[in-house]
């Protein structure tokens, strides 16, 4: 996360010439990548998952969500985390995502 922030502010104060004071900014939304080693049946797990939603004919993934946090499941195990604002509420969603696929 600060090597994020000075990233950040590189790029307003380099780039853009803009001043930007480090406590101003301010952590919303983080978005993670990930995968899990197998692949799976999005349909199986749209009928017995209670928190998802899958409509193939819209998007490829099955969206699993709880508490604002948000994970977008493909057929391959590879996987996206939104809004989430720390890294424990993303490692909350995928704890509880492995445990109601395992029953």
């Amino acid at each position: 996360v600060r090597e994020a922030n000075a990233e950040l502010i590189d790029i307003f104060e380099i780039d853009l010439g803009t001043e930007v004071s480090p406590s101003k900014l301010e952590i919303r939304n983080l978005v993670y990548r990930g995968g899990f080693d197998r692949e799976f049946d999005l349909e199986e797990m749209a009928d017995n998952i209670r928190d998802c939603n899958y409509d193939p004919e819209i998007y490829p993934g099955l969206y699993y969500s709880k508490d604002g946090a948000q994970m977008a499941i493909y057929r391959t195990g590879k996987f996206t985390v939104t809004g989430a604002t720390d890294r424990k509420e993303v490692e909350d969603l995928i704890e509880t995502f492995q445990l109601d696929i395992t029953g």
